[in-house]
């Protein structure tokens, strides 16, 4: 088959191909037209009902803006109420507070001044009892040193004399036995007498040096016995004397520092009182300036939030009208005058309130100087801590 030949058949295939699709094409093309006339139909009544609805949308809209609007206004209302009635509560609440603060404390100082002066009196009975007793002790202990040292003395003297009679005694029967021995021993010999004699001599010297040694060293015994008792009794006087003045010394110390614990815990408590005022009223002041600030932010948030409501509103106009612009531009063609889109709403000016002036806080009251202290009557008790 030639090139001719084939070319020819291809070209006439492609003509048939094209005629075919032209044909497809038309009846493409009318069915098409057919379906558009019929969504346009369609269109037109769904753009009837769409207005209608859109319509009625719009006017409850309008009904519930305006109800929002009312309702807005009332929560304003009722908030300015709840605020007054919160903000004079809140006073009355802190006065009362204030009142049953002052009352605690004067109960307080009048309890505390009465169990001072209780405590004082029972610590000088109690001063007054321990010295009374402390002296009967002293003079009870002198009496039996007195007495102990009396029966010491006389039964010292009774022993010394009881045991001088006995020696004399034993001496006495001791010369009678020699006598009776000498009698017996000088019918023996004259020079055994004689050396008896001597050794008895001796032995009664011996002896006699030994007696008085003996009642020597007794006597010096007794007179260190009573120097040591002496002794004893002055250092025990010298400790109830030294007792006595560290008594005193100590209870004037005490004294002082009570005074001074007392007057630097009423100072401190006053110091308390005036801080803890101070504090209230800041917290007060903390609090007006924290509702005013709330109740600025709320107004601006409702303002805000009518803005933003005001702004959706014309985007959705806007936005209709363009979507009905594309609708008739769609359904009629560009050969239809398009209708030209309303300018934006204008977004109303966001107000914004004035941020609340912060009030002073009032002037914190004067602190007033502690009064004089009266020395109260002496006592030895250490002060409690406060």
């Amino acid at each position: 088959m030639a090139l001719k030949d084939v070319w020819q058949a291809a070209r006439q295939q492609r003509q048939q191909d094209v005629q075919t699709r032209q044909t497809e094409v038309r009846q493409q093309l009318t069915t098409i037209q057919a379906q558009l006339q019929q969504e346009a139909e369609q269109l037109r009544t769904d753009l009837g009902l769409f207005r209608v609805g859109l319509a009625s949308e719009n006017r409850a809209r309008q009904t519930q803006f305006q109800q929002v609007r009312n309702t807005l206004q009332q929560f304003r209302l009722s908030l300015q109420q709840e605020t007054q009635a919160f903000l004079s509560d809140a006073q009355q609440q802190r006065q009362r507070q204030a009142a049953i603060t002052a009352q605690d404390l004067d109960e307080f100082v009048r309890l505390l001044k009465a169990d001072t002066a209780l405590f004082l009196s029972q610590s000088a009975v109690e001063r007054q009892a321990a010295a009374a007793a402390v002296a009967k002790q002293l003079q009870a202990f002198v009496q039996a040193l007195k007495q102990q040292t009396a029966e010491f003395l006389a039964s010292a003297g009774a022993s010394r004399q009881a045991m001088a009679a006995a020696l004399i005694q034993q001496l006495d029967d001791f010369v009678r036995s020699l006598q009776v021995q000498t009698a017996q021993f000088l019918t023996l010999t004259a020079q055994e007498r004689a050396q008896m004699a001597e050794a008895l001599m001796q032995s009664l010297g011996d002896f006699r040096r030994e007696l008085s040694e003996t009642v020597t060293a007794l006597r010096q015994d007794l007179q260190l016995d009573i120097t040591e008792i002496q002794t004893r009794v002055a250092a025990l006087r010298a400790d109830t004397q030294t007792f006595l003045v560290a008594t005193h010394t100590k209870r004037l110390k005490d004294q002082a520092e009570l005074l001074q614990n007392l007057a630097a815990y009423y100072q401190a408590l006053q110091t308390d009182v005036a801080d803890y005022l101070d504090e209230l009223a800041l917290i007060r002041q903390a609090r007006a300036n924290q509702v005013h600030r709330s109740l600025a932010q709320s107004r601006r948030d409702r303002e805000v939030a009518v803005a933003e409501l005001f702004d959706r509103f014309a985007v959705f106009r806007a936005d209709l009208q363009a979507f009905r612009a594309d609708l008739a531009n769609y359904v009629w063609g560009t050969g239809t005058a398009t209708p030209e889109a309303p300018p934006p709403p204008k977004t109303p000016a966001k107000v914004v309130a004035p941020a609340p002036k912060a009030q002073t806080p009032p002037p914190a009251p004067a602190k007033p100087a502690p009064p004089a202290m009266t020395p109260p009557p002496a006592k030895t008790v250490t002060p409690p801590k406060p």
